[in-house]
């Protein structure tokens, strides 16, 4: 599946501006990109973005960046692969992470992102986050739901998931970096202060900058 992903944004794109305009898109869509996704979609959009690379060939790159809702990836191997050729075009891969449970398999892919990336900006875990952080909000009783498998989310964890991750998302755009951000949030001042650790007071919600 990461392969076919993959394969839509090399060349013309195509099927990928066919799949758009049928979805309502109105015109062609820009040549530059984000990939992001939620739990086994934030291991695909990684693993997805790391073979788009491995396949540019002399195509240009288009890829600003892959940004991870509590991202798990079942191929630890094929994940940090993907990481090794996101590294050689300094391309970031975040993550918005809740803390180690069932549903992102205790944190393991969080982890392996932390280690791949040695005193570098990852992401923000969000405080007693839930799995399900990024995605309440749409219909109540499916909200409701997901929680009693997941566990309940914190107040003000799925606003503070959106701020964040829609601030990092607006820097790969600008060409920001976690050093000297415009939009996002890094750290408890703005911008990404190593090691990480520190805690950001996000409105009734709180996360702590990965590694935690």
């Amino acid at each position: 599946m990461q392969q076919g992903v993959a394969s839509l944004f090399l060349g013309p794109e195509a099927a990928l501006n066919i799949s758009a305009n049928q979805a309502g898109y109105q015109g062609t869509l820009p040549k530059d990109f984000i990939l992001s996704g939620h739990s086994a979609g934030g291991g695909l959009a990684t693993i997805a973005a790391g073979d788009y690379l491995a396949d540019l060939g002399a195509n240009p790159n288009h890829l600003r960046g892959v940004v991870m809702f509590d991202g798990v990836a079942s191929n630890a191997t094929a994940f940090g692969a993907a990481i090794t050729n996101l590294k050689t075009l300094n391309i970031p891969d975040y993550v918005v992470a809740a803390p180690p449970q069932p549903w992102n398999a205790f944190g393991g892919t969080t982890n392996q992102l932390v280690s791949l990336y040695p005193g570098q900006f990852v992401g923000v875990e969000i405080v007693n986050g839930s799995h399900v952080d990024s995605i309440l909000g749409g219909n109540p009783l499916v909200d409701f739901a997901a929680q009693l498998l997941t566990g309940f989310s914190p107040p003000g964890a799925t606003a503070a998931v959106y701020t964040l991750s829609s601030g990092w998302i607006n820097d790969l755009w600008a060409g920001a970096t976690p050093a000297s951000p415009i939009y996002g949030i890094y750290g408890p001042t703005g911008g990404y202060v190593t090691p990480g650790g520190q805690a950001i007071i996000l409105g009734p919600a709180s996360g702590i900058v990965l590694p935690v």
